[in-house]
């Protein structure tokens, strides 16, 4: 389509496509022997008519970008190292349309089978306390903390990343400091019955990502998806 033909005219070859999100699509993308992950953001409303240019922070690419930009110059100071945070370096933009440019992962936590006594699992949960503890040192709310932007390379490697509906608010700590409306899959949402533990949640915080990274990690030690709905407690009691 004009998207691909956008592409190409800046020297990328399609390779295949990779899956779908809220904001569009993914696929993987070849320039110069050099494989690349690229997000398509549509930015065409459901009459068809192009949208106005967005709130650059509103805007999930442009979001995206600054994100990047603050965990390129902080995680070095803050965390030592980046190697468990999905990087996007590069963006493209033709007639309306937004492209992000990251590097290919080979798969997602949704995508693979672990038994909860596999050792991977233990590298895996430790990985993502380190990346989730380095996101919230830099004042980064990942906001859709869940299995489907948990990015693994071959080698076992992980990579948080899909920070769409992320948040920077610039904190220095762990303690909940409120930033934007709530979002994310209902299944990893403080749900409304511990409204009152957790504190209001009518805009999300930290809180948020550490109730997803426990749902997270149940999912890993039950190894059964559709069992995470019955871990969060009903309003029947």
């Amino acid at each position: 389509g004009s998207s691909g033909g956008t592409l190409y005219k800046h020297g990328y070859k399609f390779i295949k496509p990779l899956g779908m999100g809220g904001f569009g699509a993914v696929g993987l993308f070849e320039k110069q022997k050099i494989q690349h992950a690229i997000k398509l953001y549509y930015s065409i409303s459901s009459d068809g008519k192009l949208l106005e240019k967005p709130d650059e922070y509103d805007f999930g690419p442009f979001k995206e970008q600054q994100l990047t930009r603050i965990v390129n110059n902080t995680a070095k100071d803050k965390c030592g190292a980046v190697s468990n945070l999905l990087m996007k370096y590069d963006s493209l933009e033709d007639n309306g349309t937004y492209f992000l440019l990251s590097e290919p992962m080979a798969y997602t936590l949704q995508d693979i089978n672990l038994k909860p006594s596999d050792p991977a699992v233990q590298g895996i949960i430790c990985q993502l306390l380190y990346a989730m503890a380095c996101l919230h040192s830099m004042g980064i709310v990942h906001g859709d903390f869940k299995p489907g932007n948990i990015f693994l390379t071959k080698d076992g490697q992980v990579k948080i990343g899909d920070f769409g509906e992320s948040a920077y608010v610039n904190i220095s700590d762990y303690y909940p400091r409120f930033v934007s409306n709530v979002t994310g899959m209902d299944k990893f949402i403080i749900p409304p019955e511990l409204v009152d533990e957790f504190g209001p949640m009518l805009t999300a915080s930290t809180k948020q990502d550490v109730w997803a990274l426990g749902i997270v990690i149940t999912y890993l030690l039950i190894n059964q998806k559709d069992k995470i709905y019955k871990i969060v407690p009903s309003k029947k009691g």
